[in-house]
């Protein structure tokens, strides 16, 4: 039996109900399909999300608690990284903006209200620049559900056949439509095998390739909800720490031409403070970083890894989506403009991940030594020399960044570039944010009042952790981490 409609999503997931939902909601009248596989599982890991998500939502008319409380969610108000500039160092790229003026400032964080609430874990109920962290099975599920309710199609079909007409795709399975959009993932059914869309791969900058991913329930750790994704950096990649209301998600992010998925698993569980025959299930994933050379061939446009993928140290697979779908509204009136804006932005993101291994002063393992041969491109390297004078007017003037100004300083800051010496930078005035962020609602107690009930696992309000270290200009002594008994 043929079908057809104005727009087949092919895949489902977390990526394919965005589309389906946003694209409902501002244009009702169109008649779209989504084809999810009912034999392809859901890996169910946490999902860090920026504060575009809060836009995107928002957009859709969801109410924040609702959506909170059906997800397993958290807020997020930035992310720590830990070990990246050197042994011993830390720093958090806040969301929101800063107190005052900090372009190109050794210590730009403590000028962010965000970082002193990341800090003593608590949150501010009134800062609106915020993120979440979520089951991203749950979010799939809760959006399929909204989307279905307004009208949204959904088959249950595993995508195999593609007919073509002539260079177009006329039919997959027996769906035809006006519009495919290709949401099948590294699998790039579509985009990739069916049109034959060049890969441009990003091996000679980003390291890593594989990771592996754990759900851990806090009764087996010492780990409690905190607002911030973390992010620490190892041996040979880095570790993710995701605090869902119900479980903390976590992994370790690797080259497997310096670690085996065996050794992977080993060091994440040391890493959490599990034992190493813990029965926790690991989830082994492989990745390849790049993208099509265009997000749009003919009658077909690719959202999420079925264009590209970028190691998700910065959190940006879903909330960069999130972004594209938002402009292809608009942008089906000219999709050469919103292909170059989604390669602009894929690209542009690229450089900021990669900036983040390129300014390490880490020689510790063969891990981060290799880092230290792989160049900037052009891009990069200009960006980072006028980023060295506190010049962003680039980042200002170009919409194809999906980081502003502000996140370049504060990671740049956190990675040592505008380090100097003390009497070189302005001092700080930041006994109002700590003091406002010391009289903010603990974390913890705030979801339980307002959002879940009483937590499931053993709580106690914890003092405030130990601050991360500023970045120093020579590798300082080995300075206490933050805990992950009270992050």
């Amino acid at each position: 039996m043929h079908a057809r409609v104005d727009i087949a999503i092919i895949g489902g997931g977390a990526t394919g109900w965005m589309a389906a939902a946003y694209l409902n909601r501002f244009l009702p009248s169109l008649d779209i399909a989504v084809m999810e596989s009912p034999d392809v599982p859901p890996l169910g890991v946490g999902e860090s999300l920026n504060s575009v998500s809060r836009r995107f939502n928002a957009a859709l008319g969801i109410d924040e608690a609702e959506f909170l409380r059906a997800v397993d969610g958290t807020y997020k108000i930035g992310i720590a990284f830990e070990e990246f500039a050197d042994l011993g160092t830390g720093f958090f790229h806040p969301f929101g903006r800063p107190a005052g003026p900090v372009d190109a400032h050794p210590h730009a964080q403590d000028a962010f209200p965000a970082t002193w609430l990341c800090r003593a874990n608590r949150f501010d109920p009134g800062q609106g620049a915020r993120g979440y962290h979520v089951c991203a099975t749950r979010y799939a599920g809760f959006l399929r559900d909204l989307a279905t309710a307004r009208g949204v199609t959904r088959i249950a079909a595993h995508a195999e056949r593609v007919r073509r007409s002539g260079r177009a795709i006329a039919a997959v399975e027996d769906l035809e439509a006006d519009l495919f959009i290709d949401c099948t993932g590294f699998r790039g059914l579509l985009l990739g095998d069916a049109l034959q869309t060049p890969f441009h791969g990003l091996d000679d900058t980003l390291p890593n390739d594989a990771a592996v991913a754990l759900r851990v329930p806090y009764e087996r750790i010492a780990t409690r909800p905190f607002p911030f994704t973390r992010c620490a950096a190892q041996e040979a990649g880095w570790i993710w720490e995701i605090p869902l209301w119900s479980r903390l998600g976590a992994g370790y992010c690797y080259a497997r031409r310096h670690l085996t998925p065996d050794d992977a698993t080993a060091r994440l569980k040391a890493h959490l403070g599990l034992s190493a025959d813990d029965d926790l299930e690991p989830m082994h994933i492989r990745f390849r970083h790049g993208r099509h050379a265009r997000a749009v061939a003919e009658n077909c446009v690719a959202l999420g890894g079925a264009f590209g993928f970028i190691e998700p140290l910065e959190s940006t697979g879903l909330a960069m989506t999130q972004a594209n779908i938002m402009s292809l509204v608009p942008g089906l009136a000219d999709l050469g403009r919103w292909d170059r804006l989604c390669r602009e932005r894929f690209d542009t993101t690229a450089d900021f991940v990669f900036a983040h291994y390129r300014l390490s002063r880490r020689r510790d393992s063969a891990y981060w030594r290799e880092i230290q041969t792989r160049a900037p491109g052009p891009r990069l390297a200009r960006l980072l020399a006028e980023a060295r004078h506190g010049d962003f007017e680039r980042i200002d003037n170009d919409p194809g960044h999906f980081y502003r100004a502000r996140n370049w300083n504060a990671v740049l800051s956190g990675m040592g570039l505008f380090d100097a010496p003390e009497t070189d930078a302005p001092p700080l005035d930041t006994q109002d944010l700590a003091a406002r962020a010391a009289e903010a609602p603990d974390f913890v107690t705030h979801l339980a009042e307002t959002l879940h009930g009483p937590p499931p696992w053993p709580h106690t309000p914890p003092p405030s952790p130990v601050a991360p270290p500023a970045p120093a200009r020579r590798r300082p002594a080995p300075a206490p981490m933050m805990d992950n008994a009270s992050p």
